[in-house]
């Protein structure tokens, strides 16, 4: 089924979250190792021509899975979770999802201001719209290593969560991960 039920995710919502997921965990393991690497180490100026588009290419899927879930809307949070659960699993997705946009949205005005060219795979290239500002780089380099570090945070409450709810919970009705395998 590629829609979402009342009882769990579709094969479209679940594509789209591992896919992002694995996109994500990648990008932050490269993403922390390029901050080990010395500004002229051309082994950085490769990875950072790959860590991009893959960021582009979460801006993408997460605008896409946004757009499903306006579509296609997800199975309501089980009944026996306490409501302090089901506020903080809220406030954790919306997080997610604003980080999934601000993240490669911060890294692409990164590029801008660098005055560099911001290729999709070699499909298309991001158009130059900011003046070169090494200043602004900066800047916007740190909300892009702030919301690393922040999705950092959020993946291991969710993954804390899922396993509360699948190893530790008494009621078996609250194992949300089986929703999404």
């Amino acid at each position: 089924m590629l829609r979402n039920t009342d009882a769990t995710y579709g094969t479209v919502a679940k594509l789209l979250h591992w896919v992002i997921a694995l996109l994500v965990i990648g990008l932050i393991a490269a993403g922390l190792f390029i901050g080990t690497l010395d500004d002229d180490d051309p082994l950085r100026k490769r990875l950072i021509g790959l860590h991009a588009p893959a960021g582009v290419l979460v801006l993408f899927l997460s605008l896409a899975r946004l757009g499903w879930y306006l579509v296609s809307r997800p199975p309501a949070l089980p009944e026996a979770l306490a409501s302090w659960e089901k506020i903080l699993t809220r406030i954790v997705a919306i997080a997610f999802l604003v980080l999934l946009l601000a993240q490669p949205l911060a890294g692409i005005i990164m590029f801008d201001y660098f005055d560099a060219p911001l290729s999709f795979y070699g499909l298309f290239t991001f158009p130059d719209l900011l003046a070169k500002n090494m200043d602004m780089v900066e800047q916007v380099g740190e909300f892009h290593e702030i919301f690393g570090v922040t999705l950092i945070v959020l993946i291991a409450l969710h993954l804390a969560g899922t396993i509360k709810h699948r190893h530790f919970d008494k009621d078996k009705d609250v194992d949300v991960l089986k929703r999404m395998l």
